[in-house]
């Protein structure tokens, strides 16, 4: 496999779309700054062919760049003669696809689904991902641990990425079946050894010994067949004992009860005789006294109407009591009526004397009378609108300084949530700064690392070609860098969620200041509902009324 064309967009550190044409290179080296993209490249070659990377996996999200919403990584590569394109788009898969280059210039589809792009990779490379990433692409890491480690650690990287471990513990299981199989063949000729039935005269003897066993078997059988037919007839001959006993039960029972029942049957004579001579007495003492049947009937219905005249009369006299009681009460009610006539002509000269002593200007006795009881009307109206226009100015001052306090409030959530803010970009910018600078150190601890260990005209590890001359680096302190960025990015959770709860407690006064708008604003239309009630009735707000009111 070869590589020709790289277009990156929203991958890691390329936000913008980004080409790399490999079209013409044999043998190229990829140099940058930390943090430049120089692993992102190789990841989104390898997410390209089989949708994960190493250092993810499939959680291929986190390769977002950060701010962007997606990205997507077009490949161009050749094997076995065939040029490719490999498409993917994340997070959603729409855009994956597989197409390969006919011989007209045509780009031919191959496959429009994840999986299915993966699988066609996998047989056009005859590679799939582990063993990509093994033995094409080390991880980014394992090189750097393969040059400082000593012999076992080497010989261990070495097993781990080229996938030798599984042949180590086919062997381990090889060797624990073969002892297993030797411990069973061990345990299965001792038991062979100690069989000693296995002689030919002990065979006959225990084949005669099982001829007399299967006789003595077959006479137990006889006996057993004739030992259920007993059981059999004892049961029958209890079950028809205790038949037997249950009928003369029965035939007991049968005969107390008709032993009973003739008992029965002579009271129920005798009492039917002493009924029939009671019968003939009652007759003829009816004959002596002449008993007339009619007549009984008429004399009982006679009784129910009597009755009936007693509860009518009943009625009658609760009616007259009625009567006489409302009687009485419309006699008080005239009386109290007159008293009421009197009452009110006495106000009526009153109010007349005092319409004379206002010298109020009437022509007749009914216009005082109205005009006293408008003003009276209007003065009780003029009270009430006077509380609730206190009640209103009340609620209107509340909601100012409840407004000025929210907005005050607000002013100051802002400050904090912008100083939050700017909190919050120097967090990410220093932790920016120190994981570049702990990137660094570790590129510069592993230069260091190897330039110790390489001489001149040693082989170099990446190329292949001999090195000339070795500069000599430094070792950096990494334990403080890790620190620093272990540190940064406490400081930058921190600052994050400083900033989240300064963005809530401002939405928070917001909420309020908008609520104290929505009452003072309330309020003022109260009070100029009750301003424009009190204009009708000729007075200002916080004034007495025109002299032309009275």
């Amino acid at each position: 496999m070869k590589p020709l064309r790289l277009e990156v967009r929203g991958f890691t550190a390329f936000r913008e779309p980004v080409v790399v044409d490999f079209e013409q290179r044999r043998l190229f080296v990829i140099t940058g700054p930390t943090g430049a993209g120089k692993s992102s490249l190789l990841d989104a070659m390898i997410w390209a062919l089989y949708g994960q990377v190493p250092r993810v996996g499939r959680s291929t999200r986190q390769l977002i760049t950060h701010g962007e919403s997606s990205m997507a990584v077009r490949f161009d590569f050749t094997a076995r003669g065939e040029r490719y394109r490999v498409s993917r788009k994340a997070p959603t898969t729409v855009g994956t696809r597989l197409e390969r280059l006919n011989e007209d210039g045509q780009w031919q589809p191959l496959a429009d689904r994840a999986r299915e792009v993966t699988a066609q990779v996998t047989r056009i490379l005859g590679l799939d991902y582990s063993t990509f990433t093994r033995t094409v692409v080390l991880p980014q890491g394992a090189f750097d641990s393969f040059l400082r480690g000593d012999d076992s650690d080497r010989r261990a990287i070495l097993t781990r990425l080229l996938g030798l471990d599984s042949y180590e513990a086919a062997g381990r299981a090889a060797r624990a079946r073969g002892s297993e199989s030797k411990a069973l063949a061990t345990t299965l000729q001792a038991q062979v050894t100690g069989l000693s039935l296995a002689a030919p005269g002990t065979a006959a003897a225990l084949d005669r010994e099982r001829g007399e066993i299967e006789a003595k078997i077959a006479g137990a059988e006889d006996r057993r067949e004739r030992v259920a037919g007993l059981g059999k007839l004892a049961r029958a001959s209890d079950e028809a004992r205790t038949a037997l006993e249950a009928a003369q039960a029965a035939c007991r029972e049968a005969e107390a009860a008709l032993a009973a029942s003739t008992k029965v049957r002579t009271d129920a004579e005798r009492a039917a005789a002493v009924a029939q001579k009671a019968a003939s007495a009652l007759a003829d003492e009816r004959e002596q006294l002449g008993y007339d049947a009619d007549q009984h009937v008429r004399l009982r219905e006679l009784g129910l109407v009597l009755v009936q005249r007693d509860a009518a009369a009943e009625v009658l006299a609760a009616a007259e009591q009625g009567l006489a009681t409302s009687e009485q009460r419309e006699a008080a009610a005239r009386a109290a009526a007159a008293d009421q006539e009197q009452h009110a002509a006495a106000v009526a000269k009153g109010l007349a004397e005092a319409t004379a002593a206002l010298a109020i200007p009437s022509e007749d006795s009914a216009e005082p009378v109205a005009t006293v009881a408008a003003a009276r009307e209007r003065l009780s109206r003029l009270d009430t609108l006077a509380g609730q226009l206190d009640s209103a100015s009340g609620e209107r001052q509340q909601a100012e300084r409840a407004l000025k306090r929210a907005q005050a409030l607000t002013s100051k959530a802002e400050k904090a949530r912008n100083q939050a803010e700017a909190t919050l970009a120097g967090a990410e910018r220093a932790h920016a700064a120190s994981r570049a600078a702990f990137d660094g150190a570790r590129m510069q601890q592993a230069a260091a690392t190897l330039q110790r260990e390489l001489q001149p005209g040693d082989p170099c590890p990446v190329c292949g070609e001999p090195v000339g001359e070795v500069p000599q680096g430094d070792f950096p302190d990494l334990d403080d860098a890790e620190r620093a960025l272990s540190d940064a990015a406490t400081t930058l959770t921190q600052a994050r969620t400083a900033s989240a709860v300064a963005a809530e407690a401002t939405a928070k006064t917001a909420a309020a200041a908008s609520h104290g708008a929505e009452v003072l604003e309330t309020a003022l239309v109260r009070l100029a509902a009750l301003g424009s009630e009190l204009a009708q009735l000729e007075v200002k707000p916080g004034g007495a009324p025109d002299a032309s009111a009275s």
